[in-house]
């Protein structure tokens, strides 16, 4: 792309020279012609002839700096675009070219009822190293059926972190459904089996976010309220709603214990009862703020509580974000960010970019991302704007490279689905703009057609980039979870 623009520059830059050659040539040529009419031309129709030759040269010159402005203005224009992406003919990576190292941290008990059926592309073909030491054949965890929504984080220890919901039960929302994680002590060769780490009593546990900071491990999660239970027809169960109280725990010792979970952001604060809910990494911003993503979800029968607020004031979904100043002490919320057309955004994620300018993108059921700005580190935020880059309303994790040698900073990449309706494939797409304008599809990860992978979350490391994601199969019309999955490929690759 900045290659793209480059030519049109110098394009851009040919023609208005030529502009200008032509108009001081022609106003030269008028002058001389003056000149010499003037010095003894005997003809009566001289100086009129001259003159309205020089005129003519003037009207040129004007007419030129007119179109220099006019192609001023297309060109601001064109760089001020939403963000659009440009795929490659040739990808840089993919399953078929053999560059991208998979493993699974963890899989589930539908995962051998899917191998059975032959549909878990990736497994044999695509999947290099060996299997998860959990699996489904561990005994902590051989009962779950269910695990979705991965992070993965780097512990204070160096070890990786991989946290998930996880339930006994096939389907998301169930009483018992608690947060989980999962470590590798060799960079994601190996995994252990996973472990319980907080429970709801009661109640699902939802979306764990993770965020290292001095040392400390910070574990965000939601709660569901008890109010918003439903009953799912065609599963014949009760359910929960996503979200409710958005809480916190700590860890000094690299997850091997926690503190008690305390409340940030509760299901009635604002004046609005409406769940709150968690997905995606929070931003640590040059200046040591906290930027940590949040949506405002109406469950499918949560009372809505807008405790005597006069209609213009009633919020029934919206984005925003949880700022702390003070490493996580205090938080404030801002942002109420809406569409106007049906739908909803959320699951959104946020990055820093120069000049004290935050980008945050939505998942949208409009077949797009959508995407919102601040100017002020993320107290006050644009009306959100659809972009080019598709989605099937499913979630999406945009980060800023920092530590690999080639990046220094400058390159952005999201993971999401490369599709308008369906979750797969799996993909990453980079940005060299700093204000990731412009996006370059860079390959795929996932790409069999029968499987969706979704919900991915990355981590750079030295030299290599890590996305986690939930794998699914769509199995008489509902979904089955088969585990989380991570893949690997070279920053170097990424950013050829």
């Amino acid at each position: 792309m900045m290659v793209l623009l480059h030519k049109a520059r110098l394009l851009l830059r040919q023609y208005v020279c030529g502009l200008n050659l032509h108009s001081w040539s022609s106003l030269a040529s008028a002058k001389k012609d003056l000149g010499s009419t003037n010095g003894g031309g005997d003809d009566d129709d001289g100086p009129s002839s001259s003159s309205s030759a020089l005129q003519s040269s003037q009207q040129q010159q004007n007419s030129a700096r007119w179109m220099r402005r006019l192609l001023f203005v297309i060109l601001l224009f064109v760089l001020a675009m939403p963000a659009r992406i440009y795929v490659t003919s040739r990808p840089r990576f993919s399953p078929a070219k053999g560059n991208v190292h998979y493993q699974w941290v963890f899989r589930t008990t539908q995962q051998q009822f899917a191998a059975g059926q032959g549909a878990a592309q990736g497994q044999a073909q695509q999947e290099k190293g060996k299997a998860a030491p959990g699996g489904a054949q561990n005994g902590a965890t051989r009962s779950l059926q269910y695990a979705h929504m991965g992070m993965i984080e780097r512990l204070p220890n160096g070890s990786i972190a991989v946290a998930f919901q996880g339930a006994t039960e096939r389907y998301e929302g169930s009483v018992e459904q608690s947060i989980y994680i999962a470590l590798s002590h060799d960079s994601g060769a190996t995994w252990t089996p996973p472990r319980a780490v907080m429970s709801g009593d009661g109640v699902p546990l939802w979306s764990p976010v993770m965020l290292v900071e001095g040392g400390r491990l910070w574990l965000f999660f939601s709660r569901s309220n008890r109010k918003c239970r439903y009953f799912d027809r065609i599963r014949a169960v009760v359910r929960h709603s996503p979200g409710g109280d958005v809480l916190f725990a700590t860890s000094d010792d690299s997850s091997a214990t926690f503190s008690s979970p305390q409340m940030l952001y509760a299901y009635g604060d604002e004046g609005l009862g409406i769940p709150k809910v968690v997905a995606n990494k929070a931003a640590v911003l040059s200046d040591g703020r906290w930027v940590l993503p949040f949506w405002r979800e109406p469950g499918k029968t949560c009372p809505v509580v807008r405790n005597k607020l006069p209609p213009n004031e009633w919020v029934n979904g919206s984005a925003g974000v949880l700022v702390s100043g003070d490493q996580g002490l205090t938080w404030r919320v801002n942002g109420h960010i809406t569409m106007h057309e049906q739908g909803w955004l959320i699951e959104n994620t946020v990055a820093e970019l120069p000049g004290q300018q935050l980008l945050q993108l939505f998942r949208s059921k409009q077949g797009a991302l959508y995407q919102s700005w601040s100017s002020d580190l993320g107290k006050t935020w644009s009306e959100a704007q659809r972009t080019s880059l598709p989605n099937p309303d499913s979630k999406v994790h945009l980060l800023r490279l920092r530590m690999g040698a080639a990046s220094r900073g400058t390159h952005m990449v999201v993971a999401y689905n490369r599709s308008p309706d369906t979750r797969t494939p799996l993909s990453l797409a980079v940005s060299h703009d700093p204000y990731a304008r412009q996006w370059i599809e860079a390959g795929s990860l996932e790409t069999a057609e029968e499987l969706e992978f979704s919900y991915p979350t990355m981590l750079e490391t030295r030299d290599r980039l890590i996305t986690v994601y939930t794998v699914m199969r769509v199995e008489d019309g509902r979904l089955v979870s088969l585990g989380i999955k991570m893949a690997q490929v070279s920053t170097r690759l990424l950013l050829r």
